[in-house]
């Protein structure tokens, strides 16, 4: 396979066993997948009592018991890539296409051979948005058909288990995409890998994800330690920002780029991380630098089934 310059493959079928995790951009990919019984011994069970001795087999540890571990998190994964299919569809031509300076700087952040960030600003939402969680869902589909391990969440204007959990829409987005983000890095895992102090501190964290903005601490907590074992490439793509910062979130949003950044200036990685905001964003403005903003300002010229002016495909937005 042909790779841009810097990049690594990801984990692939042939090398786990038949398990899919290149995760594709629908709603499946937060589903748990079947996986074969290892009947290799698991010497790192975050489900056990901490107390349990730990078998004699060089103290490694399997995806397949990360993986379990996400189960329970299913009903607070949810994504709005649907709405965004859906908005597509009724946009017509229009919702295919960028500005041709925003395809540009995507471009050099796709091809540029180090790690980096990238905020796509756009203007305020509009009745029919802005059309960049289409761009985020193009980043998305052309990492997958790379065979680049992707990242990614869509974030929505509302939750259905925000109600049960007592959380405004924008905690109810913080939880969504913390708990997405662990279920995906849980998919990426190597089949084994040396089990670490980070994974072993998150023994009982796992079982704190409750839905609740007092397990947020714990998910970042989880995040910073799988990220250890993560893909030596890995992409990111964070739709929708603004629509998670308030308040009450913004520390720990700010935490999570801070993850990201040190991930981003760890040695022999290399990491790509998107955001898209329709309007402004305190947490980016603060944690990115000009050079790493893309104006898309001018979105907001577009006229649902007109084309744009200075308008350029999405379908020419690709890895080379």
């Amino acid at each position: 396979m042909h790779l841009p310059p810097g990049w690594s493959e990801g984990t692939t079928d042939e090398e786990t066993d038949d398990t899919e995790v290149i995760l594709t951009p629908d709603d499946s990919m937060y589903l748990p997948a079947s996986h074969k019984t290892r009947a290799a011994a698991t010497t790192c069970n975050l489900l056990a009592d901490p107390s349990s001795p730990v078998s004699e087999s060089d103290g490694l540890c399997t995806r397949h018991e990360i993986e379990q571990l996400t189960h329970n998190l299913a009903k607070y994964l949810e994504d709005g890539r649907e709405l965004v299919h859906r908005a597509n569809a009724l946009q017509g031509t229009v919702a295919s296409s960028l500005p041709a300076e925003v395809l540009f700087e995507l471009r050099r952040w796709i091809r540029a051979p180090e790690s980096r960030m990238a905020w796509i600003a756009g203007g305020p939402v509009l009745e029919y948005g802005t059309g960049l969680s289409a761009a985020a869902l193009r980043l998305c589909s052309i990492s997958k058909d790379a065979g680049l391990p992707c990242v990614s969440f869509v974030c929505k204007m509302s939750y259905r288990f925000a109600s049960t959990t007592q959380l405004s829409t924008r905690e109810a987005g913080l939880v969504a995409m913390l708990y997405s983000i662990i279920v995906q890095l849980a998919y990426l895992l190597p089949t084994e890998f040396p089990a670490s102090d980070e994974l072993e501190e998150c023994k009982g964290k796992f079982r704190s994800l409750d839905g609740t903005m007092d397990s947020v601490e714990a998910a970042l907590d989880i995040v910073r330690a799988l990220l250890v074992h993560a893909p030596p490439s890995l992409i990111w793509v964070l739709d929708g920002f603004q629509l998670v910062e308030g308040p009450t979130t913004r520390g720990y949003l700010a935490a999570l780029v801070d993850i990201l950044r040190d991930q981003e200036q760890q040695g022999g990685l290399l990491s790509k991380v998107c955001f898209t905001t329709d309007g402004n964003s305190s947490v980016l403005m603060r944690a990115l630098s000009a050079s790493e903003t893309i104006d898309a300002s001018r979105m907001e010229d577009r006229i649902p089934g007109r084309p744009m002016r200075a308008a350029a495909d999405m379908s020419e937005l690709g890895w080379w």
